[in-house]
Formats: C-alpha cells, sequence, structure tokens
C-alpha cells in the first residue's frame, strides 16, 4: 500500500514518488519536502506569489486542525531511493502558477 500525507507538491513530485512505490518495495510512505511548515507560512507565501491585496483574516482555532505539519521522509529514501528535488517556495510557486494558467 502506498499513502501520502501531502501538502502543497507539483504534481510531477508526487508522481515521481508513485511510479518509485510502484516499482519497488511495498508499504507506506511519506511523501514532502521533510520540513515543518505553517499554515501561516504557506499563506504568506501564496500572498507573496500571487500579490494578493487582501488581508487575511484568523478565525479562532478549530478542535483538531492542523497548525503546521512536518512529513519524516527518510523511509520512503531508505526504501525506494526518493528524495525531494522541489523546495516547498518552489513547489507553490508552481502550484501557483498552474491555477493562475488553468483560470484563463
Amino acid at each position: 500500500r502506498f499513502a501520502a500525507d501531502v501538502r502543497p507538491m507539483p504534481l510531477d513530485v508526487l508522481a515521481r514518488a508513485f511510479v518509485r512505490a510502484l516499482r519497488g518495495t511495498p508499504g507506506t510512505y511519506n511523501v514532502g519536502t521533510g520540513l515543518e511548515t505553517s499554515v501561516n507560512g504557506l499563506v504568506r507565501e501564496i500572498v507573496r506569489l500571487t500579490a494578493y491585496p487582501g488581508k487575511i483574516k484568523h478565525g479562532p482555532p478549530v478542535p483538531g486542525e492542523v497548525r503546521r505539519n512536518s512529513l519524516d521522509c527518510r523511509k520512503i529514501g531508505r526504501a525506494l531511493g526518493w528524495k525531494p528535488r522541489v523546495t516547498l517556495p518552489e513547489g507553490i510557486r508552481r502550484t501557483v502558477a498552474w491555477f493562475q494558467e488553468e483560470a484563463r
């Protein structure tokens, strides 16, 4: 079984991990940057890339809500030789560019 807890990541990065998993050792793997990232950090990067002029609204915390995320990707590296080739900012940039292109 191959399962990924995924946050913003370009499709080509995920596809490469899935192909490796299909050809390699069966298991459950995390696919990500391996770096802790806050939701606010993601929002700041998206705002920067899109030049969003609005104000970001913060509501009250929701029980069980994810405030930050970090995945340990060493297992997929050991088992399948996979490692992230794209940084999180680059992945967000690609994702934003894709959405902007699709909106045209």
